[in-house]
């Protein structure tokens, strides 16, 4: 977003060259190999997926929340920009927000669970997940403020987790459950995404405080009128803050696009299961995990 009233004011009161804006070094984290074993046998190849959308769940974290985050510092930018307050208590009326979002998270954990457990089966003929998905099933529910339909299809995802850890589950199972569990996962993983792209909801949040921090950094050069210092300053702190929360936005769509691609992979993983071959199966995965994994460093440089 461009701010014309700032610019004809640099132009007014800079004597200096413009300022250098340096982009920060974003290092692409290194990418661990998720097949196991030396051959690509379709077990691998599920694991390989599974542990592709366990990573990019998981790394949506810092979005759930930044939920209060943006809610806020929109707060704070009411506030006069030569204020200062040490007061780190989470304003009254983002608190609800902060919950919300904290219930969101919670039922990504599920989602997280059921591919962490499927990765491990995959990879290891037998099935755990590391996370406590029981604690974050009892608080998606509690607060996420999920439908009766979405509430089902975590309770119902939740129990494919059961099945999957069970003592004595059997590989060869693996593709039935994919297919059942699907209809569930689509609906939770919808629900992550309309959490993003809703209205009034992240990216709307963000876009919000963009607004209302451009309009906010009007006034106050307007109550400044003759002051070069006052002019520099605001252009400093608008720049930040502009360049902060476009990274934070490029976070969240990538997230959405690592979540659309990971429940379209599932889907086309349960049409097929039960009548593709290993070689069948590899073309099928594939590209999803390619679609993937180069969204999870956007992802992460967020925040």
């Amino acid at each position: 977003m461009k701010l014309p009233f700032l610019d004809k004011a640099l132009s007014r009161f800079r004597s200096i060259n413009s300022l250098s804006l340096v982009r920060p070094l974003m290092v692409m984290p290194a990418l661990a190999c998720f097949l196991l074993s030396t051959g690509c046998d379709s077990n691998s190849t599920v694991a390989d997926f599974s542990a592709s959308a366990k990573t990019a769940v998981s790394a949506g974290g810092p979005i759930f929340a930044d939920f209060a985050g943006t809610c806020g510092r929109e707060v704070a930018d009411r506030q006069s920009f030569g204020g200062f307050s040490t007061d780190q208590t989470l304003p009254a009326e983002c608190q609800a927000i902060d919950q919300k979002a904290q219930g969101i998270e919670a039922a990504s954990k599920v989602v997280l669970a059921y591919f962490d457990a499927l990765n491990s089966l995959a990879s290891y003929n037998t099935a755990t997940t590391g996370s406590n998905f029981n604690q974050a099933l009892t608080d998606a529910n509690q607060f996420a403020q999920f439908d009766a339909d979405r509430k089902a299809a975590l309770g119902a995802l939740g129990q494919a987790i059961l099945t999957i850890t069970t003592s004595g589950y059997q590989t060869k199972h693996l593709r039935d459950d994919v297919v059942k569990t699907d209809p569930h996962l689509q609906i939770v993983l919808a629900a992550l995404e309309e959490s993003v792209t809703g209205g009034g909801l992240y990216l709307d949040m963000l876009a919000n405080e963009k607004s209302k921090l451009a309009a906010r950094s009007k006034e106050f050069l307007l109550e400044n009128p003759n002051s070069p210092a006052v002019t520099l300053l605001l252009d400093q702190k608008w720049n930040a803050d502009r360049r902060s929360l476009l990274a934070k936005e490029n976070a969240a769509r990538a997230y959405v696009a690592a979540l659309k691609a990971i429940a379209d992979g599932h889907s086309n993983l349960a049409k097929q299961a039960k009548t593709i071959n290993e070689k069948q199966l590899i073309a099928v995965l594939q590209p999803y995990v390619d679609q993937v994994v180069p969204l999870i460093p956007t992802i992460r440089n967020g925040f």
